[in-house]
Order: C-alpha cells, then sequence, then structure tokens
C-alpha cells in the first residue's frame, strides 16, 4: 500500500503484505496514463514500480547461455553465464558524502568520494548463425524422436572455440 504522498507503506515482499501486482511488464506509457485515470476517478493506492524486462538482441539465440530474469521482478538474474560471472560483471558502486549547511554545499567542510568501479567484459566464443542454427536443428531433432530433451555442441576444431551450445 502507498500513502496519499506516494510513499510505500508495506514492504511488497514481506509474508502477510497487502500488496498486489494489477498488472507486469506493462510499457511505461501505459502505465502512467493507467494510473493517472485512476487517479482522476478518485481512487488511491495504485502506483507504478520498475519491472526489469531482460532483452535479448539476437531473439532467442544463446539465451540459455545469457540468463534470465526471475520471474518475481527482482533484479538478479536466476541462470546462465551472467549469474556465474556476477562479481565480475557487476563493479561497484561509488559514494559520496559532504558536509552540507542551509542546503548547499559546505566548501570547505568534510568531505569522502569513493569512485565507482565498472565490471570486466565477458567474451564468448559462440558464433550468433551457429548458435541459432543448432538450436534450430536441435528442436527439430528432438521433437521428430519425441524425447524429452536434447543438447548439442559445435566446436571450432582448429581452435576449441564452442561455437554453440544449445539444448532443448
Amino acid at each position: 500500500y502507498f500513502d496519499v504522498l506516494g510513499r510505500l507503506r508495506e514492504d511488497p515482499n514481506k509474508p502477510g503484505a497487502r500488496f498486489a501486482y494489477v498488472a507486469r511488464r506493462v510499457p511505461a506509457t501505459t502505465a502512467r496514463s493507467a494510473v493517472a485515470a485512476i487517479e482522476q476517478a478518485g481512487f488511491k493506492g495504485v502506483d507504478t514500480r520498475l519491472d526489469p524486462v531482460r532483452d535479448y538482441p539476437g531473439g532467442d539465440a544463446a539465451a540459455n547461455l545469457i540468463g534470465y530474469m526471475k520471474a518475481d521482478g527482482q533484479a538478479d538474474t536466476g541462470g546462465g553465464l551472467e549469474r556465474s560471472f556476477d562479481a565480475m560483471l557487476a563493479g561497484k558502486d561509488g559514494r559520496e558524502t559532504y558536509e552540507v549547511g542551509g542546503g548547499n554545499r559546505i566548501p570547505l567542510g568534510e568531505n569522502t568520494e569513493v569512485k565507482p568501479v565498472n565490471g570486466k567484459n565477458l567474451t564468448l566464443t559462440i558464433d550468433r548463425d551457429v548458435q541459432w542454427y543448432a538450436q534450430r536443428v536441435l528442436r527439430t531433432a528432438v521433437q521428430g524422436a519425441k524425447a524429452e530433451s536434447g543438447a548439442a555442441i559445435a566446436l571450432d576444431t582448429r581452435t576449441g572455440d564452442i561455437l554453440a551450445l544449445a539444448d532443448y
């Protein structure tokens, strides 16, 4: 529940909380206009919050490798390489504190600054085209054989690089 100033009064993740999602993964413009219409009608306690959505630039190619978002709206990943290498990828937040007087920063007052640290990159040897093709062929083979599941790996025989790692 939110108070009349829009502040969260109750932790929605706490057991027994009187909080419920009305809709999830709604475009921001649609959500804002819906909340405005609800407020105009005189109802209170409806608000929006960020609901992260995973974007796979290559469609479903290598989605099984990259990771996925947890269904409960938490921003952390639920699996894949992103979860395995999260500490390396994440980096560290920075922080700055300083003295304020009369609503202004005191020029020679006490202050501290910790610079943010960028995360590192993770480079894969996956070839997007080979991955896409391996996933399609594997799906067809599993369905054709009426199997429960299947896996396929494509390697570059010269380097040992993994070009595709598909599961179905």
